[in-house]
């Protein structure tokens, strides 16, 4: 067997021995995103997101193991209000956003049944924007960012975590209005938080022995 090939199948098997999948609850916090359109004269808009909760999918490779390395993948949806401003004008707007977020962590804190993490990550966004003043509003977005997070086992398979992330992206879209058409460039970046439920498969937490001395 070709030994590139070897030690890839040797890699994936020490990441998937203690594989975790499960949900994630993604929360906004703080988020803003500032779009100039060109053909409506350079005007920018300015758009603020309320507080908003999402659903998704969370994959991660080290919640059990005492590794100092993990890596984990979230796909999640999160649907809310936000005011688009525009010359002083506000008009609120309805967001659907997908994300495809990786996670890249490193243990600071490292115990039985506990990990305090930190580490980058990369994010990639999708959006789409309705309202009763436009027909669409989509963008595309790429980004990076700095988050840290807790995990805790609760049970041999089970975990609860939680993270807070601040990000930075540079978006791309188009919009039609009552305006017109036309094309977008902008920037978002905000503060976020996500809540997770991990079931761990493979080598699950094992509560360590007792060191109390029942011969007395």
């Amino acid at each position: 067997m070709n030994i590139k090939i070897l030690w890839i199948m040797l890699f994936f098997s020490s990441l998937l021995h203690a594989v975790s999948f499960g949900l994630t609850v993604p929360v906004n916090i703080t988020e803003k995103e500032e779009l100039s359109y060109g053909a409506f004269g350079n005007v920018t808009h300015t758009y603020k997101y309320k507080n908003a909760v999402g659903l998704g999918f969370v994959l991660d490779t080290n919640v059990a193991k005492k590794n100092t390395f993990g890596y984990r993948l979230l796909l999640q949806y999160t649907s809310g209000d936000l005011d688009s401003t525009d010359n002083n004008n506000v008009t609120t707007l309805k967001k659907h956003k997908y994300d495809m977020i990786h996670n890249f962590a490193f243990g600071v804190v490292q115990k039985p049944g506990f990990k305090w993490w930190v580490g980058p990550r990369i994010n990639m966004q999708i959006e789409h924007v309705s309202g009763s003043n436009i027909s669409y509003q989509n963008s595309w977005g790429f980004g990076i960012g700095a988050a840290t997070g807790v995990n805790f086992m609760v049970a041999e398979r089970i975990a609860l975590g939680a993270d807070l992330a601040y990000q930075g992206a540079i978006m791309f879209g188009s919009q039609s209005d009552t305006n017109g058409y036309s094309s977008s460039f902008g920037t978002s970046k905000g503060l976020t938080t996500q809540f997770y439920l991990l079931f761990v498969f493979g080598e699950g937490f094992k509560q360590p022995p007792s060191v109390i001395d029942n011969s007395l």
